[in-house]
């Protein structure tokens, strides 16, 4: 990462400016400051003070720099990151496009703004908030791409109701991302059952309705691979994708298991795959999740 003084001479000299020319432009605009300054700067000779804030938001104006560099700037140059009221916000989370993720981790990092902030702006809840933020984190961490398929598992074992169909069944939350810089193509997703044994405790109380897109059955007499998915998903740069699957299964049994990606480096043509943690999943003897969930609601 850039520190402020050649994160500044990079974006001066992309806009073909000398340090006289940048120190006459801000003249222009009342601003006043000595090439030599600039120049103290870039080396690392210098930082700017506290006071001379307003001076590197001009300076960001000469150089037509967005309000993502703006803060860049600010925030390299340890002084305080631009305001609400001193950035357009929409437009940047609108520019960063539909995964929530990189708008949640834009606001923490970038912003300096708190969960309860971003969870305001956002309109999700605040764990949903650091779950953004912890993805980013692992997304940044660069990896090697024999290594950078990355997969985190975030729920297993709560019922969830679909909203559409209203099947019901056990709950798999998990991110899937690519921490390099080349481009990972997924190509296949499974849940591996390793072992299975009877399961008596009563069920509680609970469910969710919510979305969902993928289904798998596992069976008591069959341990090994059952895929969820055969659709490929390509990752270019990092980028992390969430899946939600449902696992059904006949009651009373718990499984161990774990998830199987299997995916391709499309520079180099290697085979990738990666192994979640192990993790159980109980279903409980007396009831599905529906009939549970029915007989809350009667009462």
């Amino acid at each position: 990462m850039f520190k402020f003084g050649p994160f500044l001479r990079e974006k001066r000299k992309a806009k073909g400016l000398s340090q006289e020319k940048l120190a006459r432009l801000l003249k222009n605009k009342g601003v006043f400051l000595d090439h030599t300054i600039i120049s103290r700067w870039e080396t690392g000779d210098r930082l700017p003070s506290a006071k001379q804030r307003e001076t590197l938001l001009a300076i960001a104006a000469v150089l037509s720099m967005n309000d993502s560099e703006k803060n860049d700037l600010l925030v390299k140059a340890g002084l305080a990151p631009l305001q609400p009221n001193e950035v357009d916000v929409d437009s940047i989370l609108k520019s960063l496009g539909p995964k929530r993720w990189q708008q949640s981790y834009f606001l923490y990092k970038k912003m300096g703004w708190d969960e309860k902030q971003i969870g305001g702006k956002l309109g999700i809840p605040f764990w949903d908030v650091r779950n953004d933020i912890e993805k980013a984190k692992l997304l940044e961490s660069k990896e090697c791409p024999e290594n950078s398929l990355m997969i985190s598992v975030q729920e297993v074992g709560g019922t969830a109701v679909d909203i559409e169909t209203q099947r019901s069944g056990k709950l798999i939350a998990f991110t899937l991302g690519n921490r390099s810089e080349n481009v990972i193509t997924v190509n296949r997703i499974c849940l591996e059952v390793l072992s299975c044994k009877p399961f008596d405790l009563p069920p509680p109380i609970e469910a969710r309705f919510m979305p969902l897109k993928y289904e798998v059955t596992i069976r008591p007499d069959y341990l090994g691979e059952y895929v969820i998915t055969e659709d490929r998903f390509r990752y270019a740069g990092p980028d992390a994708d969430d899946f939600e699957v449902v696992c059904k299964s006949p009651a009373g049994f718990k499984y161990s298991a774990r998830l199987n990606i299997y995916a391709s480096d499309l520079a180099t043509g290697n085979k990738l795959t990666v192994h979640s943690p192990t993790f159980e999943i109980s279903f409980y003897k007396q009831a599905t999740g529906l009939d549970i969930l029915r007989k809350y609601v009667s009462h």
